[in-house]
């Protein structure tokens, strides 16, 4: 009777197998069907569920099935390593001297906006990249008193309270907002920050999920079409909604130039930490290099987790 539990079981779990295998290769697809990208998203952590699966099959001695899984896990890896290798970059030994904080920190998060305010009254960021910002719109006037300069709230543009939300130390020249695909999506903002002497571009925004298909793809485009427009040294920073290894993700880092740390930590879901997916990115372009990327110690009862990131700027030659 035991052998033949055995027996089910490792069928079961060759079967669980095949489905993830599945599952994965329909996520490398290069289709914009919602479902599909949803896959691309999770595609690691599939692969990761199918060395799992094929392990348990080896040791249970169905060893040719779970080699077979094994080696569907890891060339699902290499793949996912292949797209993400180009663009990332090591941490620079260089002495920061800008401090970045990107953070969702829920729209509906109302009651933890004063936890949220006082974090960043605290901290000492230079910039501050906010989405969904509602929670500490009641604060502003606080929040001021450390970051004076404010965009995303106000007349400029199509700025609209309780989307993305930049604070600033330095003081925010150029100054543009807008929408990448209209009135549906959220709101992008672009401005100019002069850092000991380096002029530096900075863009916050908050990208539509994946099921969203099309529109996201063309939020993709209009974004790259944004940074495509500045010259030189480009700081951008937000929830993307998009993995470090999503394709139209990808795509954007190789045409623009820009580039993330080799780790990112996992901002979605908060439970899963280091684990979930890094969705919520800061990037970099030019002569810009990490120092140090780290998630916020608490995320103050949002669903993501914040990002705080330290970066050497090369200050412009005289």
């Amino acid at each position: 009777m035991w052998r033949a539990i055995g027996t089910e079981l490792r069928g079961a779990l060759f079967l669980v197998g095949l489905i993830l295998a599945g599952l994965i290769a329909l996520g490398h697809l290069d289709w914009l069907d919602p479902i599909i990208l949803i896959l691309n998203n999770i595609r690691v952590h599939l692969s990761a569920l199918l060395g799992l699966v094929a392990l348990l099959l080896i040791m249970g001695r169905a060893v040719r099935r779970g080699t077979v899984l094994l080696g569907c896990a890891v060339l699902a890896l290499v793949l996912d390593y292949r797209d993400i290798a180009p663009s990332s970059r090591g941490m620079a030994t260089a002495e920061p001297n800008l401090k970045v904080i990107a953070f969702n920190m829920l729209g509906s998060n109302m009651e933890n906006g004063p936890a949220i305010a006082d974090y960043l009254l605290q901290t000492d960021a230079d910039l501050v990249l906010l989405n969904e910002s509602a929670p500490v719109v009641p604060l502003l006037e606080t929040l001021r008193a450390s970051y004076p300069f404010l965009l995303g709230c106000d007349e400029q543009g199509e700025g609209q309270c309780g989307d993305v939300l930049v604070l600033s130390r330095l003081e925010l020249k150029a100054p543009r907002i807008t929408r990448l695909t209209g009135a549906s999506g959220h709101q992008t903002i672009a401005a100019q920050v002069v850092m000991e002497g380096k002029k530096l571009n900075v863009v916050s925004t908050h990208l539509l999920r994946p099921y969203f298909g099309q529109q996201q793809i063309g939020e993709f485009i209009a974004l790259r079409g944004l940074l495509e427009g500045l010259e030189g040294t480009t700081l951008v920073a937000g929830d993307f909604n998009a993995a470090a290894w999503f394709g139209p993700f990808t795509e954007l880092l190789d045409a623009t130039g820009l580039t993330r740390a080799a780790f990112e930590p996992g901002t979605w879901p908060v439970v899963m930490g280091n684990f979930g997916a890094p969705i919520d990115h800061v990037l970099v372009s030019g002569d810009a290099a990490f120092t140090s990327l780290s998630a916020m110690p608490d995320h103050f009862g949002s669903n993501h987790r914040g990002l705080v990131a330290e970066i050497a700027l090369k200050p412009e030659a005289s």
